[in-house]
């Protein structure tokens, strides 16, 4: 069913061909040397689809059935921190992509760098109760600076 999805011509083709994957996987496959394994990829794999789908809902209901072995990989706490970010939860996007290094994202850093310019606009827009101007934009950028450990700053 994975590879069928991958095949796909389009995103809602292939969605449904993913959750039979992941259905497959934990319905047979529990004592199999490589479920660890597999279920690490699917995580990873299903974590990226769903964040270029933008599907917010679908991320949500996927944050939930991952096994807690595996929500330590940089894809789903990418999709954790783009569903928070959705949901306006600025302040704890903001204190998960502190926390972390997202040692394979590499030259993605961009993309860890514009969640947390989110975060901080959207904390400071919930501080202010209302939309900043894009100078507020700026400043509230300039006074929460990117963290270091965000990312690999010379992949």
């Amino acid at each position: 069913a994975r590879c069928l999805a991958v095949l796909q011509q389009t995103q809602e083709e292939a969605w449904p061909l993913f959750k039979e994957s992941w259905k497959i996987l934990h319905s047979k496959w529990y004592n199999d040397p490589s479920y660890e394994r597999l279920t690490s990829n699917l995580v990873s794999e299903i974590s990226f689809f769903l964040q270029q789908a933008e599907w917010y809902d679908e991320m949500e209901a996927f944050l939930e059935v991952v096994p807690e072995k595996h929500r330590n990989l940089d894809p789903y706490i990418t999709m954790k921190i783009k569903v928070l970010l959705n949901n306006q939860n600025y302040q704890e996007a903001a204190n998960i992509l502190g926390a972390e290094c997202f040692p394979t994202y590499a030259k993605a850093r961009s993309d860890l760098m514009d969640m947390w310019n989110e975060a901080q606009e959207g904390i400071a827009a919930q501080k202010k109760g209302s939309e900043l101007t894009n100078v507020e934009k700026h400043q509230a950028r300039v006074q929460n600076r990117v963290p270091d450990n965000i990312g690999c700053q010379y992949a």
